[in-house]
C-alpha cells in the first residue's frame, strides 16, 4: 500500500491505537467518482451528531475540526478517504478505501487518541452508523521487526544514527517482560552489512544471553523513529526541522498497516 499517498501530519508525535472492522455492507461506494463525492459529502454531514455528543465540539472555529482528504483522484482505482477529526481532548482518523471490490477492501482502518469514555463513544458512533464491529489491530512480531529494519537501514542511508530497543513478551508470570536495547553506535555496526539488520541483532541478543529471543513475540518495539506495540497502539515521532525522508517513511508505514487490513 506504500503506493497511496497519505497526509501524514495528523499521525505524527502523539499516541495513536490502530483498529479495524468488519466489512462495510451497502455504506461504501462501488468504483465511479459520483458515487465517491456523494458519500464524501454524506459522511460529513452525518459526523454533526457525533461531535454534538463530545464536549466544546464544533467543526468549524478553534475548538475543533474535521477534514477530508482524498489520496489520488477520485477516480484512481487507489484513492482512500483520510477523515481526521481533531479536538482539544481528542483525535480520530478514519481510512476508507473508495473503490473497494473485496470484502477486505470494505474494511476500515481507524487511529483513535482519546480516553477511554470518548474513544467508546467513537467506536460505538462508527459501529451504529456503518453496522460494523470494530476492534484494534494486533500487529505481528514480524511487522515490529521490519519497521526497526526499514528505519534503522534509513538511518544508514542517510548518515544518522538511532538507538533500538525491543520487549519480549514471554507468557511466564515470574518475567513477563524482557527488554532489550542497542546504542545507536552498535546499532550502525549491524547496518553497516546492509539488510538483516534485525537477523543480526536477535543473533547478538542470543549470544549475548543464552537466552532463544528469535523464539518469543516481541510486544513492543522502539527507535528514534518512534514506538509500535503488538496491541496496535503506534507513536510515530517526526520533528518540523529534520529531512524529508522521515515523512516518507512514515507514509510507507501507515500504507503497509492499511495493506493489512485491506490486501489477501
Amino acid at each position: 500500500m506504500a503506493e497511496i499517498e497519505l497526509p501524514v501530519s495528523p499521525l505524527l508525535n502523539t499516541t495513536l491505537t490502530i483498529h479495524k472492522s468488519t466489512p462495510v455492507v451497502g455504506a461504501l461506494p462501488l468504483s465511479d467518482s459520483s458515487s465517491c463525492s456523494k458519500y464524501l459529502v454524506s459522511l460529513r454531514r452525518r459526523i454533526a451528531p457525533f461531535l454534538e455528543l463530545l464536549p466544546n465540539a464544533s467543526i468549524t472555529g478553534t475548538a475543533g475540526s474535521w477534514t477530508t482528504r482524498v489520496s489520488h483522484g477520485l477516480q484512481d482505482e487507489n484513492s482512500v478517504a483520510i477523515h481526521s477529526i481533531t479536538l482539544p481532548s481528542c483525535k480520530f482518523i478514519i481510512l476508507v478505501r473508495l473503490h473497494a471490490r473485496t470484502e477486505r477492501e470494505r474494511q476500515l482502518v481507524v487511529f483513535t487518541r482519546a480516553q477511554r469514555q470518548l474513544h467508546d463513544v467513537f467506536i460505538k458512533w462508527l459501529e451504529m452508523y456503518f453496522d460494523i464491529m470494530v476492534r484494534p489491530l494486533r500487529l505481528s512480531t514480524q511487522f515490529l521487526l521490519r519497521f526497526l529494519e526499514d528505519y534503522v537501514l534509513s538511518c544508514h542511508r542517510n548518515e544518522e544514527k538511532t538507538g533500538v530497543e525491543l520487549d519480549f513478551t514471554t507468557g511466564i508470570v515470574q518475567v513477563r517482560r524482557i527488554t532489550m536495547a542497542s546504542e545507536p553506535d552498535d546499532v550502525a555496526k549491524f547496518a553497516r552489512s546492509g539488510e538483516g539488520v534485525m537477523a543480526r541483532m536477535m543473533d547478538h541478543f542470543e549470544n549475548s544471553t543464552g537466552l532463544k529471543f528469535k523464539e518469543i513475540d516481541i510486544g513492543r518495539a522502539a527507535c528514534s523513529g518512534g514506538v509500535i506495540g503488538a496491541d496496535g497502539r503506534i507513536k510515530y515521532i517526526v520533528r518540523a526541522d529534520i529531512s524529508d525522508w522521515r515523512r516518507e517513511f512514515v507514509e510507507a508505514r501507515v500504507g503497509e498497516i492499511a495493506g493489512l487490513v485491506w490486501r489477501d
